[in-house]
């Protein structure tokens, strides 16, 4: 089969490729047009013979949302003998084709910037810029990104490439960054040392991989454990032993196994990123969905499409809110929210602490203490 090849780095946004098109949405990915933006372009990307009904798929549903709502994306459609690229937004894409080089910028447009070039694809860049060397390649599918480079084409034996992404999973209800994200850990806090034996028992069987729309999750009732695998869907490397890890892993951080790097990024059911170790001495709570804290915190609350878990906190002692701070993931990143009256504070890797802003996110990592009344929660790394 003669195709494009794509290359993507993994983010908040979106990137599709499917047979001769690709997509890439740069923020709102969980809302209503976005939905839209990805279920025409899949149909119109398998089923038309040039990029007229890519073309026409998208613009209808600019038509029927209105350019207000619906988030930056940008399209190439390449063809045998031209290349058709749309941006809308505010995004600009770059395009070669062996006849022309142009940068496209949607936000001088009044509609979308639209140009069908002369040639075959050399390349299409949008979005963070990346270099092919060190971003992760995927020749069909649907990725969390912040990038996506498409390059020239390559024969490829059908069903043969290990690095093949199934097309199986929408990844639109992972939220972007918003703007207040805040990182206070990005000092001193050592990655686990993947040479040094685990002293913990055997680790648990791989998560499910999302290979088919039937596949569900241990324990969940099926329709629930389609919407939980959804919710928890990311992009990552998984290890000989089948373990999924973040794509940036350099051996297993479950069992120090090397990398399955012939099979090359896949889309699995996101692993537990950490566990909330409260200073009850008892409690500790496994990272593998959303989690609010507090005195009174409430029960029936979802988060990013999953029932979160509610831990509760003595209610005679001072300086704890009903609803304290939450903690929640996006991609393979774990967030704190301070939802409290009281304050909530972060004490990182190197000592230093820090007073949390009020409903502004915050980033986790291993080592991190939150603090508030006269508790602590230590985040350790996952067991």
């Amino acid at each position: 089969m003669y195709r494009k090849t794509a290359f993507f780095t993994t983010g908040a946004g979106l990137a599709a490729s499917i047979a001769h098109a690709s997509l890439f949405i740069a923020s709102d990915i969980a809302s209503d047009p976005a939905r839209d933006l990805l279920m025409l372009f899949r149909e119109s990307a398998a089923t038309s013979p040039d990029s007229v009904g890519v073309v026409r798929a998208l613009a209808r549903v600019v038509a029927q949302h209105g350019f207000e709502s619906v988030p930056p994306f940008a399209c190439v459609i390449s063809g045998e003998t031209d290349v058709h690229a749309i941006v809308y937004g505010q995004l600009q894409a770059s395009v070669r084709t062996t006849h022309n080089e142009e940068l496209l910028d949607g936000s001088l447009a009044i509609t979308w910037a639209d140009r069908r070039f002369a040639g075959t694809l050399v390349d299409f860049a949008v979005g963070e810029s990346l270099d092919p060397a060190s971003s992760w390649f995927f020749a069909e599918g649907i990725v969390p990104a912040s990038g996506m480079l498409v390059s020239a084409a390559v024969d490829i034996a059908p069903m043969s490439a290990a690095v093949r992404l199934d097309d199986v999973v929408e990844t639109g209800r992972v939220a972007p960054l918003p703007a207040d994200f805040i990182d206070l850990t990005d000092s001193a806090v050592a990655p686990p040392r993947a040479d040094v034996p685990s002293p913990l028992p055997p680790p648990p069987p791989p998560p499910p991989l999302i290979e088919a729309s039937s596949q569900s999750v241990p324990h969940e009732p099926a329709g629930r454990a389609v919407a939980v695998a959804e919710a928890r869907a990311v992009a990552g490397m998984p290890c000989i032993n089948g373990h999924l890890n973040r794509p940036d892993a350099t051996r297993c951080e479950w069992c120090s196994a090397e990398l399955d790097r012939a099979r090359g990024t896949i889309v699995g059911v996101r692993p537990s990123l950490g566990v909330l170790v409260f200073d009850d001495g008892v409690r500790e709570i496994d990272l593998v969905r959303p989690v609010i804290v507090g005195a009174a915190p409430p029960t029936d609350v979802v988060i990013a499409g999953e029932d979160a878990e509610t831990v509760l906190i003595d209610s005679n002692l001072t300086g704890i809110s009903d609803t304290q701070f939450e903690v929640h993931f996006e991609s393979w990143d774990v967030f704190v929210l301070d939802r409290s009256t009281t304050g909530t504070f972060l004490d990182d890797a190197s000592g230093r602490r820090h007073l949390l802003p009020r409903h502004a996110r915050v980033k986790l990592k291993p080592g991190s203490v939150l603090a508030f009344g006269d508790h602590t929660v230590r985040v350790d790394h996952a067991r």
